[in-house]
């Protein structure tokens, strides 16, 4: 099912069509005459067939634009391009374009040969699109000054991308929508934000609440600005104020935390218990002091350090049953029990 990456671009090309000219242009090099106007995108061949490609489009050299958003493999659309296409072509009593936008390699291949079909005979029926594959290149092309309402592009392409390449690309995205005139500013940054990966968004937001602890940027500030905006965060002056007088109690905590956790470590190895890289992982992850304090208090009677932290065992240890701790360790504890 279509996210809301996909209706926020699509609702972004049908509000303004000229997005479509620009990003042909510039992505494939084509030129695409304007103005577009947005048609009937429900295709009807007959009353039992109804295909609802994802836009189209009519302008003065074309009859129509066929536009499909396509991010995925998806097989269905080896017969409902043909046939869309087809019937545009018998409504319109003249042969327009299909226009297929990706920012997956695997799916721009598919795409160019989906529509060739061959019968046993040798017959061919081919639908042959314009792909346009939104790859490096084209992002950074797609991130002109000149045109920064294409950044929305770019930053859509950067989806279901990770990784500070893709992550740097939103962020100039981000800062390109200051270019827009003051009613299309915070807009296209919301659209920017909708359209880009959870993960990308959680990472961003992380960042733009901590500009003290992570490089700055414009993209950055201006998100930051967009949060305080929402409600998110609070304005600078106001986080810095009390920012301090916080800090320094978090500070004391965070070193009390610290300590217990070299503690809790160092008796465990000690006691000769083996502590796996997820358990130490959630050791070292625990701020509470009154939870790592517990631990310390228990870890001198725990057989294990699954016991010590309160862990259901794996199915594998039901079946052999809990290991017995080293001799060494029991006696350790019995001799810390006396004392």
């Amino acid at each position: 099912m279509p996210g809301t990456p996909h209706e926020v671009l699509l609702m972004a090309l049908h509000d303004q069509p000229s997005l479509l000219e620009e990003l042909v242009r510039h992505a494939a090099g084509v030129p695409l005459q304007g103005p577009l106007t947005p048609l009937d995108a429900t295709v009807r061949f007959a009353k039992s067939i109804e295909l609802h490609p994802d836009l189209v489009f009519r302008g003065p050299r074309q009859p129509w634009i066929m536009f499909e958003l396509q991010n995925a493999i998806d097989e269905e659309k080896r017969q409902s391009w043909l046939l869309a296409a087809s019937v545009l072509c018998i409504r319109e009593k003249a042969m327009g374009d299909v226009v297929i936008l990706t920012a997956s390699r695997s799916v721009a291949t598919w795409a160019k040969r989906i529509g060739h079909q061959r019968g046993e005979l040798g017959t061919r029926l081919e639908l042959t699109p314009l792909v346009i594959l939104l790859d490096h290149q084209r992002v950074e092309a797609l991130l002109d000054p000149e045109h920064p309402e294409l950044a929305l592009f770019a930053a859509w392409a950067m989806q279901k991308r990770r990784g500070k390449q893709a992550r740097q690309v939103v962020e100039r995205a981000i800062d390109l929508s200051g270019r827009l005139p003051p009613a299309l500013q915070d807009p296209q940054a919301y659209a920017i934000l909708a359209v880009i990966g959870e993960h990308m968004y959680a990472q961003l937001e992380t960042m733009a609440m901590n500009l003290d602890k992570f490089p700055e940027s414009p993209g950055l500030k201006r998100l930051r600005l967009l949060l305080e905006k929402q409600g998110r965060i609070r304005g600078q002056a106001e986080g810095r104020a009390e920012g301090k007088a916080e800090g320094k109690a978090e500070g004391e905590a965070e070193g009390l935390a610290k300590g217990k956790q070299e503690s809790l470590l160092a008796f465990l190895e000690g006691c000769g218990l083996a502590v796996t890289v997820r358990q130490r992982a959630r050791i070292l992850a625990c701020r509470d002091l009154e939870v790592l304090g517990g631990w310390i208090t228990k870890a001198a009677s725990a057989a294990s350090t699954r016991e010590l932290l309160g862990e259901e065992e794996t199915s594998g240890a039901r079946r052999t049953g809990a290991r017995a701790p080293p001799k060494r360790a029991t006696k350790r504890r019995a001799s810390a029990e006396k004392k």
